[in-house]
């Protein structure tokens, strides 16, 4: 697949489901290419109410706890 399709891989995957979640393997062309299609889809989606804590971590999968953690 070349890094236009995945670009718009990305892209598709902001618009179709709102959450980051990169199936490629970090730190590869292909994993910067889908999230570079995915921030850029955000950018345009100009959402006024957009969580701006994206990650790409496999226990993102639980939903975001934005409360500290600690004793």
């Amino acid at each position: 697949m070349s890094n236009k399709d995945i670009v718009a891989e990305g892209a598709r995957h902001f618009r179709d489901y709102k959450h980051y979640k990169n199936p490629y393997q970090p730190g590869t062309d292909a994993f910067n290419d889908f999230e570079r299609g995915w921030v850029q889809a955000l950018k345009r989606a100009n959402l006024s109410n957009a969580n701006t804590c994206f990650r790409s971590w496999p226990e993102n999968d639980a939903p975001y706890d934005p409360s500290p953690s600690g004793p």
